[in-house]
């Protein structure tokens, strides 16, 4: 995988049931200063494409997300008592 792809991964781009993960879009930098990025969908078609995971990065994988979704939750938490 190119390194804008991986930027361009979400949540929803991983299948944890098949064990996979769709490539169908990837984060690059525009403008003259070099520090502005913006999602975009791959050069060709043949970019857009599925890829297997091994289990022991799903296994991480869901472990972080779970990690995630807990410091979401308690950051919205938060923000509802200021």
């Amino acid at each position: 995988m190119r390194v804008s792809e991986v930027y361009g991964l979400t949540w929803d781009n991983i299948d944890f049931r098949f064990n996979t993960l769709r490539v169908n879009k990837n984060v690059v930098k525009y403008g003259n200063n070099g520090k502005s990025y913006t999602v975009t969908s791959p050069k060709t078609l043949k970019s857009i494409r599925t890829l297997p995971v091994p289990i022991n990065l799903m296994k991480e994988l869901q472990e972080y997300k779970k990690k995630f979704l807990d410091l979401e939750n308690k950051n919205k938490e938060l923000r509802k008592k200021k």
